[in-house]
């Protein structure tokens, strides 16, 4: 079966040494659950119950540990944040600012490179 599926050992040896470390963790626990790996000719399947109440008791550990404080929150200055910035519109407005929609742009002023000055 296993020239059908060669994927098939692969998941099996993954949950197999997730298997070992949920016995350490159990051990640790002191949990009374039974597990059991099935095995038909060189195929093998673990418990999928004891697979996830390890992964069940690992997530609430990490839920459980302090999470890292954000670099931003909601009194971070507004230039850090993204969000707008009053002296930074002023400046990109000029004098259009509260006056219009476009911005300020100055006179384009063209100087032929060949005339001489």
């Amino acid at each position: 079966m296993t020239r059908r599926f060669p994927w098939l050992a692969a998941v099996a040896g993954s949950i197999a040494a997730a298997m070992a470390g949920a016995a350490s963790v159990r051990a640790q626990d002191d949990i009374t659950e039974t597990c059991v790996d099935v095995r038909i000719g060189n195929d093998r399947a673990a418990y999928l119950n004891c697979l996830n109440a390890e992964l069940k008791r690992s997530v609430e550990r990490e839920q459980r540990a302090p999470q890292p404080n954000a670099p931003l929150d909601a009194r971070s200055p507004s230039n850090q944040t993204g969000t707008y910035n009053d002296a930074a519109a002023r400046e990109h407005m000029g004098n259009a600012f509260g006056v219009s929609s476009r911005p300020q742009r100055p006179v384009q002023v063209f100087v032929n490179p060949l005339t001489s000055h």
